[in-house]
Formats: structure tokens, C-alpha cells, sequence
């Protein structure tokens, strides 16, 4: 197997059983097990469980965002653009069922609390309101 493909039933693995188990039900040598490595193969690619959670989100967000924005016109009302982007994330789930189980996983974990408090607190201006309510 090629080192992108290794990465890819990597990836592929994580997706899975984390949206099957969740994160504690999904040991890196089960993943390692489903994408037909060996476990020392997947630290090859990442350091730890924790940065293949956080690319696997990345992964998800880039191939998601170009599909649900596809079609949204900013100059719409803001009625009609809430609406096609509610109507894109629904049908976006309801075909690829696992990237919803493993965002839902995600969001509802501290991964998700961190990565939310990232954005809202980044390197933006007016940031600091929200700096104490964390």
C-alpha cells in the first residue's frame, strides 16, 4: 500500500469507529486493526490521537464547506441564505452519515469546546468580551 493510501484508510479507519464508538471506544490499535496497519504505522502520520482527531476535523471541514456553500449567493437576504445553508448541511448529512456522527462526537466533546473557543477567542479584535466567560 502506498504511504498517501496508508494515511487515507487511516483517516478512513478513525472516521469510522470514532462514529461508531466514540473517541475513548476508539483505541489507536483498533484503527490501526481497521485500516490494515501496523500500530506504530499510524505515528508515522500523527504524532498522537489527539492531532489525528484534530486533522480528521480539518479533513472534514475542507471537503463539507465546498459542497454546503455551493450555490450561496452573500447578496441574498439573509432569510434565504440561512435556508440554503440549512437545506446544504441537512442533505450533506444525509449523505455522508458518518461525518455527521463523527462532527456530533466532536462538537459535543472538549475537542469541539476548544476548537469553539479558539475561534471566538483567536487573534481577532474585539475578542476580549469573551475572554472571561472562559
Amino acid at each position: 500500500m502506498a504511504k498517501a493510501d496508508k494515511r487515507d484508510e487511516v483517516v478512513r479507519a478513525a472516521l469510522e469507529l470514532i462514529a461508531e464508538h466514540g473517541f475513548h471506544g476508539a483505541p489507536m490499535a483498533m484503527i490501526a486493526e481497521r485500516a490494515g496497519v501496523g500500530a506504530g504505522t499510524i505515528y508515522r502520520y500523527f504524532e498522537n490521537k489527539d492531532v489525528l482527531i484534530a486533522e480528521l476535523y480539518r479533513d472534514l471541514e475542507e471537503r463539507s464547506f465546498p459542497i454546503i456553500l455551493e450555490g450561496y449567493a452573500q447578496e441574498k437576504p439573509i432569510r434565504e441564505r440561512f435556508l440554503h445553508l440549512g437545506t446544504a448541511l441537512l442533505r450533506y448529512f444525509i449523505v455522508n452519515p458518518l461525518d455527521f456522527r463523527y462532527l456530533e462526537q466532536f462538537h459535543n466533546s472538549p475537542y469541539g469546546v476548544e476548537h469553539r473557543r479558539d475561534k471566538i477567542l483567536g487573534d481577532k479584535e474585539g475578542c476580549d468580551v469573551f475572554r472571561d466567560l472562559f
